[in-house]
């Protein structure tokens, strides 16, 4: 049961859209993925949670919110 941790690159201009207003955004993931998330200051979010399947699920949804549309 230990912990599955995550990384995912967040683009510096992108950091406040995962985040959100008043951190609505990042609570919100926490809340429907159930997994914590912890933003470090390199520009890492750290995800983790005891659910592999919704850890993936969820650095999939930060990833595709901070993906650059060419």
């Amino acid at each position: 049961h230990a912990p599955k941790i995550v990384v995912v690159p967040l683009p510096e201009d992108k950091i406040g859209e995962v985040i959100g207003p008043g951190g609505k955004m990042i609570r919100a993931l926490i809340a429907q993925f159930e997994v914590e998330i912890d933003v470090q200051d390199d520009g890492n979010a750290v995800i983790s949670g005891v659910d592999q399947d919704k850890v993936n699920l969820c650095a999939k949804h930060i990833a595709n919110m901070v993906r650059e549309i060419l």
